[in-house]
């Protein structure tokens, strides 16, 4: 039996509910013996199993080609860099690497680096100077720093206001 569609329609009659056949071409009409309790054994059928997606095609690096890092990896190490340490938390509470919890991606040319305190916004250009000045001139393409704390409170920090990224 091909496919067919099966269709439930209440019909109340004096013997409850009924299923009705509709058949679609082809197929055999149901049994007149058929009731309400017994449905055709080819009527409903598992869907066919589809096709497997086709694999997507990524270029993966070959052995001569290494991975570019991300403008926020590169900043996250020109930070750790210009602290000589492996990790912010290596860091004594005094400096302020140490209470950055993050970084993410702004556009192509910014980073937002996360604190994981409340700062006023003397506090945020005090962070967004740091950063800035101790990562761009080993990035050159990082335009813009922004600073958010635990209020979620954005402070934008441009490259071109600090003379020694110039």
């Amino acid at each position: 039996m091909k496919r067919a569609l099966l269709l439930a329609a209440a019909s109340f009659t004096l013997s409850g509910c009924a299923l009705l056949f509709v058949p679609t071409g082809d197929d055999e009409p149901p049994s007149p013996s058929m009731t309400h309790t017994q449905a055709p054994k080819d009527a409903v059928t598992s869907p066919s199993p589809s096709e497997p997606p086709a694999p997507s095609v990524t270029p993966s690096p070959t052995a001569t080609e290494a991975p570019t890092p991300s403008l926020v990896d590169e900043f996250e190490q020109a930070l750790l860099d210009g602290n000589g340490v492996a990790s912010l938390q290596d860091l004594d509470p005094e400096n302020l690497g140490y209470w950055v919890s993050g970084f993410e991606p702004v556009g192509r040319d910014g980073v937002r680096v996360f604190i994981q305190a409340e700062v006023a916004d003397e506090g945020r250009e005090i962070y967004g100077r740091w950063a800035m000045q101790l990562t761009c001139r080993q990035l050159p393409d990082l335009q813009v720093v922004v600073v958010r704390d635990t209020t979620g409170i954005d402070s934008n920090h441009f490259r071109s206001r600090y003379p020694l990224c110039a």
